[in-house]
């Protein structure tokens, strides 16, 4: 993983040598010409436009790529092109923001400082640079451009206005800055998808047109297939179990449903609103234009017929614009929410019917022990008070039905900490034949011999 370093100004097209990262990260730490990049960053704030002649002297590398020569049109480019560079760096430009820019930085590295390789002032002061060490190889101009195009799309999408698109580009030049306060992590490496669709050749022509959510045209992500969008987009919370069968926490869940039957023309604007509301709250934090498109996939499978594609994309752009705007001013209150107490891993190697079953009887036990413990007040108030303690009595004084006290009369409370200990040291019973057979329910594994073979002769 290398760089082309050029030493004599922008209009030097042949390299003085190659560098790595490391190599690169110490010249913008202690870049020798920093009095010079001062002066350039002092003449930008006062508007003088003599900045400009000094940047171009200064020096430079191709951020993207190792070159013999600096010149990739057409032919050139199987001539001077020996590979890339194994990173991806964006120029994130204030816009004569300049007071903003240190700022700016910071935000930059809080938000991103977990997944890029370096974050720094550019060398006219007027943005940062921001570079990523990917992962897979790349090993071709398409490969290059689905970089780009994923790292845009859903890492930096919310600096869209600032990026400098002309940095797209293979073999384009960035100026080597100084930053001696540079943010720098050489583990950070990330993995990107080397087919996703390009966005490149539109951005770099400034491709504007009505179709696009956040700069990104709609029809980028319309390329996807549903399986791979879903490799985005969450459709329900995702829950850490950290016990090897079950975990009993409070955890407000939402979850898209898949419906039974088509939904009809009076139905989908409601429907539509519903699950827009809950993917932003399941993805606060991809690109919108995923929803749309999972919202695109949806309707053409789900509705009778098809709500029509202008429709869709209108509803969708004012429902989400909404959530944003609510969100922004602290007023948004998303409702779908449910409540899930009970929740098995899905890695512990055992069946789901059987996780189901330890799942009802753990919400079972979390459910009974507040009536037990009603039941049990109300018996010890009418002792208190000297009145017969009764069946109907103790109902009369919990508030709860008849039924109910008949069926924890009585019972006591569960330690529901330790019942869920308990679980968790459970063992499947199974028997080795073919084909292998699960037992749908669990024997601790301090139990005596006799329910091994009681429970081997069950089979038989």
């Amino acid at each position: 993983m290398a760089f082309s370093y050029f030493k004599n100004g922008i209009t030097d097209l042949i390299p003085s040598n190659i560098i790595d990262f490391d190599t690169l990260v110490d010249l913008i730490l202690n870049n020798p010409e920093d009095s010079i990049i001062n002066q350039i960053r002092r003449l930008r704030i006062e508007g003088n436009e003599i900045y400009k002649k000094l940047k171009q002297g200064q020096k430079y590398f191709t951020p993207h790529s190792v070159l013999r020569y600096r010149k990739l049109e057409g032919d050139f480019f199987n001539k001077n092109f020996i590979d890339f560079s194994g990173y991806i760096f964006y120029d994130l430009d204030l816009n004569n923001q300049l007071n903003e820019v240190d700022n700016y930085k910071n935000y930059t590295i809080k938000k991103y400082g977990s997944l890029a390789s370096l974050i720094c002032k550019s060398i006219s002061g007027g943005g940062v640079t921001i570079g990523f060490k990917i992962k897979n190889k790349i090993e071709s101009i398409n490969q290059f451009n689905s970089a780009i195009s994923f790292i845009t799309t859903n890492i930096l999408y919310k600096e869209i206005d600032y990026i400098d698109v002309s940095l797209y580009r293979v073999g384009q030049p960035l100026h080597i800055t100084s930053d001696p306060m540079a943010f720098v992590d050489f583990n950070n490496e990330i993995e990107v998808d080397l087919v996703f669709p390009s966005i490149i050749e539109k951005s770099i022509k400034q491709y504007i047109m009505g179709n696009y959510i956040y700069n990104i045209p709609i029809d980028t992500f319309l390329k996807l297939s549903l399986k791979q969008l879903l490799k985005h987009v969450k459709l329900a919370t995702n829950i850490s179990v950290s016990n090897r069968i079950v975990d009993l926490k409070r955890v407000e869940v939402a979850k898209i449903h898949y419906r039974k039957k088509k939904i009809t023309d009076t139905y989908k604007h409601k429907a539509y609103t519903a699950i827009i509301h809950t993917l932003v709250y399941i993805n606060p934090d991809i690109h919108p234009a995923y929803l749309f498109a999972y919202l695109y996939y949806y309707n053409q499978f789900m509705a009778d017929p098809p709500m029509v594609y202008g429709k869709l994309e209108s509803h969708f752009r004012f429902v989400y614009n909404s959530i944003i705007d609510d969100k922004e001013n602290d007023n948004y209150n998303f409702s779908n929410i449910k409540v899930k107490w009970v929740h098995t891993n899905k890695f512990s190697g055992i069946s789901p019917v059987v996780r189901n079953k330890i799942a009802n009887k753990l919400n079972g036990k979390r459910r009974s022990n507040p009536s037990i413990e009603k039941i049990i007040e109300a018996k010890n108030q009418l002792i208190l008070e000297g009145v017969k303690v009764t069946q109907n009595n103790v109902a009369e004084r919990s508030g709860l039905s008849i039924a109910t006290v008949k069926r924890y009369y009585k019972k006591i409370p569960i330690d529901l900490n330790e019942y869920v200990k308990e679980l968790n040291t459970y063992q499947a019973i199974s028997k080795v034949k073919k084909p292998l057979f699960e037992y749908e329910y669990f024997i601790h594994p301090e139990c005596p011999i006799w329910v091994f073979r009681q429970d081997e002769a069950r089979l038989r």
